[in-house]
């Protein structure tokens, strides 16, 4: 099958390593492993800061700049125009220049199927109908307004992406089932999961001896990016509880911090945390091969998100046999079985974090083992070899159907 991706974000155009964030570790495994399969698989990064092309691990990759040249007339029009005239000439000629590439590549060989990123949803103007497409669902720009501040303009452009696409699917149902009901659409929604793909590193267990040293391996663990959107504030209402009825339990975070108002996050869970702050231990982001030792040692991983699309963080975790609290309501139910594979707060809550924490704390050893298990088996269900076979035969599925219309 000859497959093209659009997406915004994938591999480093001069490093090649592959962005931070769900999508393109997503798109990074999908990509990989279906050209290893012998599928022919284009990547379109829209939007970089250059035009350049290069093949890596089997993916064709494109990426195409924001830089466009302008007639004289346009010259005239751009310094005349409003800022947001101005970012619709830009995001014009950026998806002309993506529609040229795709027009290229069909006519040296045919594109069985596009996919499209609802990220790009500003860039949307014009889609090639004679070729079929998808578009997954990697976010939804209303529901997570207020922590990013998307303009009126972009949730406008996705409501209306999602509106007039005739097929759709995304690896969250919490996230699909919320589109579908806000936006009143007829058409289904496919939910297909994340694959994952298990990573295996020569580790690097400084830091994590390090951390041993501090908390004799005693440590509720939260990685990933720190914000009110992945429930900083959330745990920083509960940890002075949490320290205080286990005097040997630590807190361990490990990520890159966005501020909430004029406060990093850390700083207002370890003043929340008052005279227990000295057991809170921040590190900025680590590598994989520094930062799976540190899962594997941690009592377990926390991570109550106030809204979430299946996260890598919880996946991971599980497959290397942690329990983790994750949060109801955002869509860890569909990972976690509560009391079975993992545990489950309610999002936005922080008594109920206290109430996981303490069942956690209160669970004998034999069942704990049991339910480490458990969280790694759930994850077996998303090996790369089911899920790309679900995401071939939805791949077959629009281009027959749309080949119908």
């Amino acid at each position: 099958m000859n497959i093209v991706y659009v997406t915004n974000e994938y591999i480093d155009s001069n490093t090649f390593k592959v962005f931070d964030g769900g999508l393109a570790n997503y798109l990074y495994k999908i990509t990989t492993y279906l050209a290893k399969l012998g599928h022919n698989i284009t990547v379109i990064v829209a939007n970089s800061s250059v035009d350049k092309q290069a093949d890596y691990n089997g993916v064709h990759v494109f990426w195409v700049s924001n830089i466009f040249e302008k007639t004289l007339l346009q010259k005239i029009l751009f310094a005349i125009s409003s800022k947001k005239m101005r970012t619709k000439m830009r995001n014009d000629a950026i998806w002309n220049k993506v529609n040229k590439l795709i027009k290229k590549l069909h006519e040296e060989k045919t594109v069985d199927i596009i996919q499209y990123t609802n990220c790009l949803a500003q860039f949307t103007g014009k889609y090639l109908n004679n070729i079929p497409y998808c578009i997954r669902i990697s976010s939804y720009a209303k529901l997570w307004q207020k922590y990013y501040n998307y303009s009126k303009e972009e949730i406008k452009n996705e409501i209306s992406q999602f509106k007039n696409a005739e097929f759709l699917y995304g690896p969250s149902k919490y996230v699909a089932d919320y589109i579908k009901k806000d936006l009143k659409l007829k058409q289904e929604i496919k939910i297909i999961e994340t694959p994952f793909i298990p990573s295996f590193y020569e580790e690097d267990c400084r830091l994590s001896e390090e951390i041993t040293q501090k908390t004799n391996n005693k440590y509720l663990l939260f990685y990933g990016t720190i914000s009110a959107l992945k429930g900083a504030v959330e745990i920083s209402n509960s940890i002075y509880q949490i320290l205080s009825e286990y005097k040997d339990l630590y807190l361990v975070i490990i990520g890159k911090q966005l501020p909430i108002g004029n406060e990093l996050p850390v700083d207002i869970i370890k003043n929340s945390a008052k005279e227990h702050a000295q057991r809170i231990i921040w590190y900025d982001r680590q590598q994989h091969k520094t930062l799976f030792p540190i899962i594997k040692n941690a009592f377990a991983v926390i991570l109550p998100s106030r809204v979430d699309n299946l996260p890598n963080t919880c996946i991971e975790a599980m497959s290397l046999k942690k329990i983790v609290i994750g949060s109801r309501g955002a869509s860890f139910e569909q990972l976690i079985t509560n009391g079975e594979n993992g545990l489950l707060c309610e999002a936005n809550n922080s008594q109920s974090i206290i109430e996981a924490v303490n069942k956690l704390m209160n669970m004998p050893d034999l069942e704990i083992t049991n339910m480490e298990q458990k969280a790694y088996e759930r994850t077996l269900l998303l090996a790369p070899e089911k899920i790309s076979s679900v995401v071939l035969d939805y791949y077959n599925h629009v281009i027959k159907n749309w080949r119908k219309k």
